[in-house]
């Protein structure tokens, strides 16, 4: 028995009405999307994006001192992530630039994007994957990237907003 929210008027769905279709085949395929779609809604509950820094905030911050050896800094971190560190090979596309993000909280640091090919489990490159670090002191505070699609999403979204391209 198929009941109808808005009107709580109830059909039951026999054989003979589903050879019929017309209007219970629409009225099924239109609580399948209703159904479907319900799960792309925005939970109420999760929080807004973080907004950007003021300008208050901007003109005070502590971007920590350049990482001169950021190369090592990220390769270091990097040497504890990796499965394969020994095989990584690493394309800096830049040099660090002043930044900050809210990833995980409001920090300031030096911004450095570095695509990362390494071996995976299986013994094979994977592929390079985009990386994006922010480095505060000559440590890494914040690692956005890796193999996923939303990782990699995630650290392209960041480099392009650091760099400004």
């Amino acid at each position: 028995m198929l009941c109808l929210f808005a009107s709580l008027n109830c059909v039951s769905i026999t054989p003979e009405l589903i050879q019929v279709g017309g209007t219970v085949r629409t009225i099924l395929m239109f609580l399948s999307g209703v159904i479907l779609l319900s799960g792309c809604a925005l939970d109420p509950s999760d929080p807004p994006p973080p907004a950007p820094p003021s300008k208050a905030q901007l003109a005070s911050a502590d971007y920590g001192s350049y990482p001169s050896d950021y190369k090592n800094v990220i390769e270091t971190y990097m040497d504890q992530e990796l499965k394969d560190p020994e095989s990584a090979r690493y394309d800096y596309l830049n040099q660090p630039v002043r930044a900050w993000n809210n990833w995980e909280g409001l920090k300031f640091g030096y911004a450095v994007c570095v695509n990362i090919n390494a071996k995976n489990s299986f013994g094979g490159y994977s592929g390079a994957s985009p990386y994006y670090f922010l480095i505060y002191n000559q440590q890494v505070v914040t690692d956005i990237g890796g193999d996923y699609d939303y990782e990699a999403e995630n650290a392209v979204s960041a480099c392009k907003q650091t760099l400004k391209i």
